[in-house]
């Protein structure tokens, strides 16, 4: 499992791709949208209340599918979670990820569901700076 600052290190790098600064939030989805590098296809769908979303990549494409009966906010969530599994994983087929995160789940897998709130990929916002920001009584 990758450490809090390996992960924060991955939320930098993932606003330098997209070409974002280190501490301004952004719209998860008008950036991956506008992502043309990548070949990137979000559906958005009611899904099972079980299911948050999933993702597949056969060779460049790539399919990020999400429950649409939930919020916009876990929405955006769903979007980075599973952006985290595109860029940072080896995919072998596709990734189905469970709303709530229990005790049969891997080690990853809680980990990522821990971790993208501390890299803040779904606020985007890196660690130390929302740190910072709750320190400095926002």
């Amino acid at each position: 499992m990758k450490t809090a600052q390996e992960l924060n290190s991955l939320a930098l790098e993932t606003r330098r791709i997209f070409r974002e600064d280190s501490y301004s939030p952004i719209d998860i989805f008008a950036v991956v949208n506008g992502w043309k590098e990548k070949k990137i296809t979000i559906v958005k769908y009611p899904l099972s209340q079980r299911i948050s979303g999933m993702c597949t990549k056969v060779d460049e494409d790539i399919i990020i599918c999400i429950n649409s009966t939930t919020s916009y906010g876990r929405q955006r969530f769903t979007l980075a979670h599973e952006l985290y599994h595109i860029l940072y994983e080896t995919i072998d087929g596709r990734v189905v990820c469970d709303m709530h995160m229990g005790d049969d789940k891997t080690d990853s897998e809680k980990k990522k569901r821990i971790c993208l709130p501390d890299i803040c990929l779904c606020h985007t916002i890196p660690c130390f700076s929302m740190q910072k920001s709750l320190m400095d009584g926002l």
